[in-house]
């Protein structure tokens, strides 16, 4: 038996990725890679938040392809822009810096953003063929607001005047990834309005050393990253990142063609963008282009390295998120099982099955979503997700994964099917779910989900009791795995 803390933000973080996905896509950027790059000075050009020299991004060994690369994506010009902008900086990062829409971090300090992805005047990422990369465009606009904002990212044009796609959808194809390659987030903010009492309680001192620094309270000390931190605490409102709206929340573009940045704040865009198998590696170029009242007062250039080798369709590292019918039906239609068949029960399928093409795109495994699950095989509607038929241009589906069944499936997600069961019936379970799995899906990896925390042993059978009956099995259902968290 496999035993895991069980992640409680596990539904929330899918909530929050999949806001949208009744209607449109949702993004969490997995698999994303950023290249390194050489800082510069000031930009000749004199626009806001855009510091950097000359860019480098030659050739490097086997990627150089036979047909070389088309030119320096990060020389391109960025003029003939209007000098009537309120944004006052534009810059770019990997996402995983979390950037509070209340930061302004680039005006006037256009060299304190440097990173890995931005040299202060181009965004520069890489990877494999058959990844999504990612990055998050931030735009400011510290004095004034900015009105009837857009951003748009052009075709990435690479050897051979290869190219890598980049199209709006229309609102209603928002899950088809057949006519583009890269997607546009407009990201919303969540406020953080405090610890999770579930999770930490009562602080002790050692765990003030397990917040990011930026969270650690005034005078927190700690002499080695091993040491135990010196300091009494604090209240919430005294930590530097109380009550901060943080970037959570991906909305397709398409469904936010314009937006206003208010003044003092800033706006992150998010962008994927998808590698296809065939892509010749070297070094593809794009222009993202920033509006403000209908007329361009941004430019700036993506470079995008493809590397000479591909990612599997089926990933090394496995992985499992929970959600469920029952979970997401409350946040698109406010009632947890609306009648079969009704407009609502419709658009919470449909929002199902539109997490499902969001996670497979993004090598995330679901568990527990398989509403339709029978006491020993899963639903009907889900064989074409574990033997990959549900991945292809007939559901608008290309990425990575394409024709790829998903890799693990749980049975009886939280002890569905095991709580309250008699050993005959649990044993019949187990010979059940194998038989079909050996005769129709061998190669998904798959377990019972026993039981979840308290009701471990508070439920009958307990956690102890099932063990035993699963020791005892001596038909196929002896091969199952099994599950729990506690």
């Amino acid at each position: 038996m496999l035993s895991l803390p069980r992640a409680r933000s596990a539904l929330l973080v899918l909530a929050a990725v999949s806001a949208s996905l009744a209607f449109g896509s949702a993004s969490c950027g997995a698999g994303s890679s950023t290249a390194s790059s050489s800082d510069g000075g000031p930009g000749g050009d004199g626009r806001p938040g855009v510091d950097g020299g000359h860019a480098r991004d030659g050739h490097s060994g086997s990627d150089a392809p036979s047909g070389g690369d088309a030119g320096d994506p990060c020389a391109v010009n960025t003029g003939g822009v209007s000098s009537s902008t309120a944004l006052t900086a534009v810059w770019a990062n990997e996402g995983g810096d979390k950037v509070t829409q209340d930061e302004l971090r680039a005006t006037g300090h256009g060299a304190s953003v440097l990173n890995s992805v931005w040299d202060g005047k181009c965004i520069k990422v890489f990877g494999a063929q058959n990844e999504v990369v990612s990055f998050d465009v931030v735009l400011e606009a510290a004095t004034s607001k900015a009105s009837k904002v857009s951003v748009t990212l052009g075709n990435l044009t690479g050897p051979g005047g290869a190219v890598i796609r980049s199209a709006p959808r229309a609102t209603g194809k928002l899950f088809d990834w057949t006519t583009t390659e890269a997607e546009l987030f407009y990201v919303r903010y969540l406020q953080i309005k405090g610890l999770s009492q579930q999770a930490y309680g009562t602080l002790a001192s050692w765990q003030e050393a397990t917040f990011p620094r930026r969270a650690q309270c005034p005078g927190m000390m700690q002499a080695t990253p091993d040491s135990k931190p010196t300091g009494a605490g604090c209240a919430w409102a005294q930590r530097p990142v109380a009550d901060k709206f943080y970037p959570d929340i991906a909305v397709p573009l398409e469904l936010v063609p314009t937006f206003d940045v208010a003044a003092a704040s800033n706006q992150s865009i998010w962008a994927d963008v998808y590698i296809p198998k065939t892509a010749p590696p070297g070094v593809y170029g794009g222009l993202i282009t920033i509006s403000e009242n209908g007329s361009v007062t941004h430019k700036v250039p993506v470079s995008l390295r493809v590397r000479n080798f591909a990612l599997p369709d089926a990933p090394s590292a496995k992985t499992m998120l929970v959600t469920s019918y029952g979970d997401i039906s409350p946040r698109y239609v406010g009632v947890a099982y609306p009648n079969p068949g009704t407009p609502q029960d419709m658009l919470v399928q449909t929002a199902l099955k539109n997490q499902r093409l969001a996670a497979h795109r993004h090598r995330i495994s679901l568990i527990g979503d398989d509403a339709n699950q029978t006491g020993t095989q899963p639903g009907s509607d889900y064989v074409g997700v574990l033997d990959g038929s549900y991945f292809t241009t007939t559901n608008g589906y290309a990425g990575p994964g394409t024709a790829t069944g998903q890799d693990v499936y749980s049975i009886g997600t939280y002890g569905s099917i095991t709580e309250g069961s008699t050993q005959p019936a649990f044993t019949a379970a187990f010979n059940g779910w194998e038989t079909w799995f050996e005769a129709n899906s061998p190669k998904t990896e798959r377990f019972v989900y026993l039981c979840d925390e308290i009701a471990c042993s508070n439920s009958t059978p307990t956690l102890t009791t099932q063990l035993q009956w699963w020791g005892a099995i001596s038909g196929v259902g002896s091969k199952l795995h099994t599950m729990a968290t506690q």
